[in-house]
């Protein structure tokens, strides 16, 4: 019996995986940006809410999967942390600072979206309205009386639309300057001894983050062995391009099966929700991009994808395929997953639920 669960298991995976590789195949060949990870999410995701089978089956990934190649991905922008970038890191401090400013604000207004307009109650119109840390808002949020399913679609459909939208908004705002690649140029080189390194990146540093509770473990803690490695330029590598189109598949697949089992009603019903408070987000983010390019050097298309309301793999993906400050980019995301789940749980029991309450 177990072994017919795993064999079924197995091939809703291989299915599903099978479905994203083709789809990011033909938006490749579309000319798409980010093709390996948007044509996955949008064709498994509407496959999952069509509620169409694969082989008998609804689309699948388990979290293992995605969880796997989730730290590839930060060893590979952690390939960005070059002695140069690293150098010029101290000069962050304003963009970085601003970000609690921003989370707040954005947090407050998105807040008021869903309590005014959709008449959620308090606790998921709060941790629905947070730009960051999609699980644990959702398990934070049901553990304070929210609808975590509704806080968790919500989350993901922000996601969604972000990943769709901003490709399309840099094209028109950011021209290149150099090559762009999926990988940096020395992922050609790889040798044993890299290998080796790299490896050990991946797995120390997600066991490791996760043992110190580091936010985002799956990605920031390789991220950070593999920034260490390239900074001091131990290594030059990269992992190989092959493997980090797989991850990329496996990731958007993973996000579009999330959508697998809801109704077309309550999938419409949420994501109309999430399109009006995404673009509320989006609103934020550009005054908070135009206003912090007075003061800093940084390109403000590179400031628009610091500041997006996207995931930390996601939004440092796009960062890489125009070969825009992805270390810059990636580390502000890091930071703001790290405040949303600090600063904004710490708000909810000492502030806004006494409001609430009083009220």
């Amino acid at each position: 019996m177990a072994a017919s669960g795993h064999l079924i298991a197995t091939t809703k995976t291989l299915a599903t995986v099978a479905v994203g590789a083709a789809a990011g195949w033909a938006t490749s060949e579309a000319g798409l940006p980010l093709p390996w990870m948007m044509g996955p999410m949008l064709v498994v995701g509407l496959i999952g809410i069509a509620g169409i089978q694969l082989n008998g089956h609804s689309v699948h990934v388990p979290m293992w999967l995605r969880t796997m190649m989730v730290p590839i991905i930060g060893v590979m922008l952690g390939s960005g942390f070059t002695p140069a970038v690293v150098a010029g890191m101290r000069e962050w401090w304003i963009t970085l600072s601003a970000l609690v400013v921003y989370i707040v604000a954005t947090s407050g207004l998105v807040y008021q979206f869903y309590r005014r307009v959709y008449r959620f109650d308090p606790a998921t119109s709060y941790f629905a309205s947070i730009p960051g840390g999609l699980i644990d808002m959702a398990i934070i949020g049901e553990g304070q009386g929210g609808d975590g399913r509704t806080i968790s679609l919500i989350h993901f459909s922000r996601i969604l639309i972000s990943v769709i939208a901003l490709p399309f908004l840099m094209r028109h705002i950011y021209t290149p300057t150099g090559p762009t690649s999926l990988v940096p140029d020395g992922s050609a080189t790889m040798e044993l001894r890299d290998l080796v390194l790299l490896g050990g990146c991946a797995v120390v540093g997600y066991f490791g983050g996760r043992l110190i509770r580091l936010p985002g473990a799956q990605i920031s803690g390789p991220l950070a062995l593999s920034a260490i490695l390239h900074a001091t330029e131990i290594t030059v590598a990269s992992p190989p391009v092959w493997l980090i189109i797989f991850a990329q598949i496996v990731v958007g697949s993973a996000l579009g099966a999330r959508f697998a089992g809801v109704s077309i009603k309550a999938a419409g019903k949420l994501m109309v929700a999430a399109i009006f408070a995404t673009m509320i987000m989006f609103s934020m983010t550009l005054v908070s991009a135009l206003a912090l390019s007075q003061f800093v050097d940084e390109p403000l298309a590179a400031l628009i994808l610091a500041y997006a309301p996207g995931g930390v793999t996601e939004m440092s993906l796009i960062a890489l395929s125009l070969n825009i400050g992805v270390a810059f980019i990636t580390s502000h995301h890091i930071a703001r997953i790290a405040l949303s789940i600090g600063l904004m749980p710490f708000l909810w029991r000492h502030v806004v639920s006494k409001r609430v309450d009083e009220a």
